[in-house]
């Protein structure tokens, strides 16, 4: 499934403005730290009735979710990069296309001068480089 840039921004507010983390366990095994100092009495606990995945998801979610945001915009820079080098390579595969044409175009035009060419030695109009003397005369 793919993130939004929409969605990714307000998943991104949401930990901004979370409890800075790192979360982790409670080291007295009531639940799970939410930043600050396990040992401090201040400091968050989550306890539920949900099962021990749901409370591990919810401690990770603070560390793992920058860093998925922080990977995604790795990778859209990859995208935006890969995404130039393609524009680039395009323009660069039309100039060479270009220079093909021409480059053929230029081969028929000496080809069809050489086939002329040819043509005027074997009917006698040319002989050695010059015309021939019925030519001169017209």
């Amino acid at each position: 499934m793919e993130l939004s840039d929409k969605e990714a921004d307000k998943i991104e507010a949401r930990a901004e403005a979370a409890t800075p983390g790192p979360w982790g366990e409670d080291p007295e095994g009531i639940g799970y730290v939410m930043g600050g100092d396990p040992t401090d009495i201040k400091t968050n606990v989550i306890t539920s009735d949900r099962s021990l995945d749901d409370l591990v998801f919810i401690a990770l979610a603070r560390t793992d979710v920058p860093k998925l945001l922080a990977n995604r915009k790795e990778l859209k820079a990859v995208i935006s990069k890969l995404e130039e080098y393609i524009i680039e390579l395009e323009r660069e595969r039309d100039t060479l296309s270009y220079k093909a044409h021409e480059a053929a175009e230029e081969a028929k035009s000496y080809r069809e001068g050489h086939e002329m060419l040819i043509n005027d030695i074997k009917t006698g109009r040319l002989v050695y480089g010059k015309k021939s003397k019925n030519e001169q005369k017209t």
